[in-house]
């Protein structure tokens, strides 16, 4: 028989930890301005996300800056969105707190 339980986090916190996994894609003064699911893709969650440190700041032909997107696997993160950049890259992530 499964269980289920509800979790609730902060979004604020999930940006927190992002930040720090991403090692530096997410900028330091990242403030969270919306969040959302996503109604393509399952299971994911969207960030609306400010900041005046973003790497390509650039932006695309509107003005608005490509989508960041970030995937966390074990020790992994993966990134894929950077302008000039459009293969994904794996980097080792820093290691999180465990369970005991």
């Amino acid at each position: 028989m499964t269980h289920q339980r509800t979790v609730y986090i902060s979004a604020d916190s999930i940006l927190q930890l992002l930040t720090h996994y991403s090692e530096g894609d997410l900028p330091l003064d990242a403030t969270l301005k919306n969040a959302g699911v996503s109604q393509f893709m399952n299971r994911w969650i969207g960030f609306w996300v400010d900041s005046d440190q973003w790497r390509d700041a650039e932006g695309t032909k509107d003005g608005g800056l490509m989508p960041l997107h970030i995937r966390y696997e074990g020790k992994k993160v993966l990134v894929w969105g950077d302008i000039g950049s459009p293969d994904p890259v794996w980097r080792s992530g820093i290691e999180g707190p465990r369970r005991a």
